[in-house]
């Protein structure tokens, strides 16, 4: 409690000082500071907080990183966790760089999906109904798709809104089934993997709004929330992206997320097809 009682500049420099001074002085362990700032409220400790773990070797800090590269809400968490998993698991799971890869070539594919897809879905033909449905389920990111199926119609937008967070809601049962196909090592906890907040969030307001008529203004200042949020989204994913990274890999290591993207829309537009 009185962690949170510091201000928010202050937190963030205490951990990120504190992981300097752990690469100067080998002897020198501020993990239990890190794993504090794990837990905070504001998105930029958490962020500093998972860099500063990037080279534990604890396997708890495991499952946490693993808990916050599902459901945080805040992108840049959710991609530092997913690098730093790479150096909690070992070796014998993909490098830094690879991870770094991935999360990139998917970002550049759902931005590329988010202003060709439409285009596609009106040369097809497809009606709103169809449109939304292929939207959601074919873009990799929440953000991507649910401005792909809004920049060809209201409809088109909801109904992605929807395919789009129940893809997101059924990560949880296909995590499970992996885990269970790939057991933890011997001595080791399995990794507890939660359904992420703002899916639960989503399936809230939707129940809500079946049910109560909300205010005009209400709803009016929601669409301007929502479209400005969408906005800070696909900014953010931007701005996360180290391009340095990619080109170090060479474009071979993208053809992966290229073929799921690919298989990914053909399935979904034969899915649209026969949604109607």
């Amino acid at each position: 409690e009185r962690w949170v009682q510091i201000p928010v500049a202050t937190r963030a420099i205490l951990i990120e000082r504190a992981a300097e001074l752990a690469d100067v002085h080998l002897d020198y362990n501020f993990e239990a500071l890190a794993r504090i700032g794990l837990d905070d409220p504001e998105v930029e400790v958490r962020e500093r907080a998972v860099t500063t773990l990037w080279e534990s070797e604890d396997r708890d800090i495991a499952d946490r990183l693993a808990e916050l590269a599902v459901s945080d809400p805040g992108a840049g968490v959710r991609a530092s966790a997913a690098l730093a998993l790479s150096s909690v698991l070992g070796e014998k799971r993909s490098s830094q760089a690879q991870l770094t890869l991935v999360l990139v070539a998917i970002a550049a594919a759902s931005a590329a999906a988010m202003s060709i897809y439409p285009a596609l879905a009106f040369l097809i033909g497809l009606t709103d109904r169809q449109a939304g449905f292929m939207l959601g389920a074919s873009i990799h990111d929440v953000a991507q798709a649910l401005g792909a199926g809004y920049s060809f119609s209201n409809e088109a937008g909801e109904t992605a809104a929807i395919v789009k967070l129940t893809r997101v809601a059924l990560l949880a049962p296909a995590l499970a089934i992996i885990a269970y196909f790939f057991r933890a090592e011997a001595g080791q906890p399995r990794t507890r993997i939660g359904v992420p907040w703002f899916v639960l969030g989503f399936l809230a307001v939707a129940g809500l709004n079946s049910w109560v008529v909300a205010p005009q203004i209400v709803s009016d200042g929601a669409k301007v929330a929502a479209s400005a949020l969408l906005l800070v989204a696909v900014t953010a994913t931007g701005i996360r992206s180290p391009m340095q990274l990619l080109l170090a890999q060479g474009w071979r290591s993208a053809l992966p997320v290229i073929i799921a993207t690919i298989a990914a829309f053909g399935l979904s537009l034969g899915g649209a097809f026969l949604v109607g």
